[in-house]
This record gives C-alpha cells, sequence and structure tokens, in this order.
C-alpha cells in the first residue's frame, strides 16, 4: 500500500515529536523519580534511549524513501542509509536476544523463565527475517538490480536530511496547582500509620424472631 506524500510528511513529523517527548522525559523528569526505575522497565533510561533511537531511524526510513523518489544523488542516500543503519545497530534487538538467552541458562531460581521465548522476539524477528527475504526475491524476479562486487568510495557522512528530535516543553502549569495543593502530593509527608487497614468486624448480635403462635382458624378450606 503506498501512502502520499502528505500523509509521509505527517508520519516524519509524529516520530520527531515522540522522539522529543521520550528525550524531554529522559532528561527532565525521569532523574526525579524518588524511586529509580528498575531495570528493564519503561522508564529505565536505557529503554528511554532506545525508544528515542528507534523514533528517528523510524523518521529517517521515510527520508530516505522520498530521497529514493526524487532521485538524489547516490552518495546522499547512501550517507543517510549508513547513519540509519547506525541508528538501528545502538537499538539493540540482536543484544537483547544475546542477553535474554544468557539469562535463560543461567542456573538458579526461575528455571523455567525463557525472555528469548518472548512474543517480542518470535514476531519481530520473524518480520526482518520475511522482509529480508521478501525483498532479495522480488529484486529477483522484478528489478534486477545486481550488487555491486565492489562498493563505490561513498562519503558515508550525511550532512543533510538527518533528524533530530523536536524539543518538547509540558505547557505552562494551571493557576489552581499553587505550592499547597502540590504540597499535598508529597508522598515524602504521608503519614507512617496506615489509616487504610480494613477496621475489625463489629459483632454481629443476634435478632430476636417474633414469636408467631399458629392459628386453628386460618379461613382456608379444601374443597
Amino acid at each position: 500500500m503506498l501512502i502520499t506524500e502528505d500523509e509521509a510528511k505527517e508520519v516524519h513529523r509524529s516520530l520527531k515529536i515522540a522522539a522529543g517527548i521520550f528525550k524531554h522525559l529522559k532528561e527532565s523528569h525521569i532523574p526525579k523519580l524518588i524511586t529509580p526505575a528498575e531495570k528493564g522497565r519503561d522508564l529505565e533510561s536505557r529503554l528511554i534511549e532506545a525508544y528515542v533511537i528507534q523514533c528517528q531511524a523510524e523518521a529517517q526510513e521515510v527520508t530516505i524513501a522520498r530521497a529514493i523518489e526524487l532521485k538524489h544523488a547516490p552518495g546522499l542516500i547512501a550517507a543517510l542509509a549508513y547513519e540509519t543503519a547506525n541508528f538501528y545497530q545502538k537499538a539493540v534487538y540482536a543484544k537483547a536476544e544475546a542477553l535474554c538467552k544468557e539469562y535463560g541458562e543461567t542456573k538458579g531460581p526461575g528455571p523455567t523463565v525463557k525472555p528469548s521465548g518472548h512474543l517480542f522476539f518470535r514476531k519481530l524477528g520473524t518480520l526482518v527475517k520475511n522482509t529480508l527475504e521478501k525483498c532479495q526475491r522480488e529484486n529477483g524476479f522484478i528489478y534486477f538490480q545486481k550488487i555491486p562486487t565492489e562498493a563505490p568510495q561513498l562519503e558515508l557522512k550525511a550532512n543533510y536530511g538527518l533528524v533530530e528530535p523536536v524539543p518538547f516543553e509540558f505547557p505552562p502549569t494551571s493557576a489552581q496547582w499553587t505550592p499547597e495543593t502540590l504540597a499535598a502530593f508529597d508522598l515524602t509527608k504521608r503519614p507512617k500509620d496506615d489509616s487504610t487497614k480494613p477496621k475489625p468486624e463489629e459483632e454481629v448480635k443476634p435478632v430476636k424472631e417474633p414469636d408467631i403462635k399458629p392459628q386453628k382458624d386460618t379461613g382456608c378450606y379444601i374443597s
């Protein structure tokens, strides 16, 4: 399915904005957490950095596709592809897979845990492999573009088209958030006694049932 130029621009812009949001969180807010993010959690510094890099790399893919479509100089396209490949090398699929396999082979508690068999690896790895095979297959049957035995000397330092995260700032704080209001959310000053403990159940007193005496004449007849 081909996307329009406007759609490509929207994707490109959105990815740059996303990269800026992740970068802003990493630099300005996550370091202020009272409890540091645990390893492997979404707010861990390494994961946030991977999100930034991935957004930049995907945005540069749009740039490369546009450059190819407009028949820009091969040197520019090669430099952009090289820089984008370096981004993906930093975003640790192969490294993560190797570490997960090593973890699964480590002796100790939790021997049944196999992170390398997680859906992330089963799905993404297969997708990458299938995409590569499809490109090779279509090139062999349709495009017939031979890979040169020797690559020409190209300048692989891109000076144009590189993606930088869009600077992000939260909107100004509402006037309703006074210092007194914010102080009420300070978790370090909460009372030591836990008032959320359930109260002991009250004793249930027996209820005296009324003494109903049977009546001889009930007014009911059987015909």
